[in-house]
């Protein structure tokens, strides 16, 4: 019975070594479907750890990795593919180990960040044998190049320009202002791809009747402010290491405030949607087209909301609240 389970955990790591590959070569040569299929590409591996372990998954990611390599360029190969290894097995892990949707997505945010850092470090530095300093003033500098295309379009054709905000911040804009922003960038865009990767695994793994910790419902997101504690702690760490004339401080406090600000504008959006769909039974798709049509303007309005909500606990699902600590000290008195 071993040596039959031994063969078909051997067969399976094969066949989801060979999709691997697939997606892989979809992601170099066909750049739409590739880009859909880096989404999925986590999937095969988590459906292994799930169906048989973190051996027989991480074996298949090697192989994975050797295959690819003659195929492609193989640091750009392996890099990748430890991106979404890495994110595979640990969402296999949470999946075997119980661990509710909150947790996984979180762990698995955190493998994708590293495995990003990972990938970026062996392109930079070997692919292009360059700096990560260099490489962001080329981009910064084609950045200026392509705004400065525009301007000149926009004043040939008698456009004044003098009053747009992107051409103004853009003047100002160097790379240091772009090291600022990459890491809240790096954070915010790991926790979106582990909850799109979750959200598919959810499904896929719901047809092979096997199920995962259910998400919360978006209207009842909201964020422990245990958890906003700790980074408001991080962000004054920094502050006191920028002061202190350490250059690490200032990344650390921009990264922690516009981490902070994405969380209470996302709280914020669902705080929205909780009172129009719940008390005001705005329609779906009504309610979709206010919330595209109002971020990009109202944007601060959203952030104050969720702020607002992360004290008040508007609608009584934070029982960290502020709000909710202060009336539990008032009672115990």
């Amino acid at each position: 019975m071993e040596n039959k389970n031994s063969t078909r955990s051997i067969v399976e790591a094969g066949l989801m070594s060979a999709m691997v590959l697939v997606l892989m070569l979809l992601n170099a040569y066909v750049p739409v479907l590739g880009y859909m299929g880096l989404f999925i590409l986590p999937l095969p591996i988590t459906m292994l750890v799930v169906r048989h372990n973190l051996k027989v998954a991480s074996i298949s990611v090697v192989a994975s990795a050797i295959l690819i390599s003659f195929i492609l360029n193989p640091i750009t190969a392996v890099g990748t593919l430890l991106r979404y290894g890495l994110a595979g097995l640990t969402l296999g892990y949470c999946i075997k180990s119980n661990k509710n949707a909150v947790v996984s997505i979180a762990i698995q945010s955190v493998a994708i960040i590293i495995g990003t850092i990972i990938d970026a470090s062996l392109y930079i530095y070997l692919t292009l044998n360059s700096t990560l300093y260099k490489v962001a003033e080329m981009n910064v500098n084609m950045m200026k190049e392509a705004i400065e295309t525009s301007k000149n379009l926009y004043k040939s054709i008698g456009v004044d320009i003098q009053s747009n905000p992107l051409f103004k911040a853009m003047e100002v804009f160097n790379v240091d202002m772009l090291f600022l922003m990459i890491p809240a960038i790096l954070i915010m865009s790991a926790f979106m791809m582990s909850y799109i990767n979750y959200v598919i695994t959810k499904q896929i793994f719901k047809k092979m009747k096997i199920e995962l910790a259910a998400l919360p419902k978006f209207n009842y997101w909201y964020f422990d402010n245990r958890l906003t504690a700790v980074i408001i702690i991080i962000a004054c760490l920094g502050i006191i290491l920028g002061t202190s004339g350490v250059k690490a401080g200032e990344y650390i406090t921009a990264t922690a405030i516009s981490v902070l600000q994405m969380i209470f504008l996302i709280i914020g959006v669902s705080v929205l949607t909780f009172f129009l769909r719940d008390r005001f039974k705005v329609p779906k798709a009504l309610l979709v087209v206010i919330i595209l049509f109002t971020i990009g303007s109202f944007g601060y309005f959203y952030a104050i909301l969720g702020f607002t909500d992360s004290i008040m606990d508007m609608r009584g699902l934070d029982p960290n609240s502020i709000k909710n600590t202060l009336a539990k000290r008032f009672k115990k008195k």
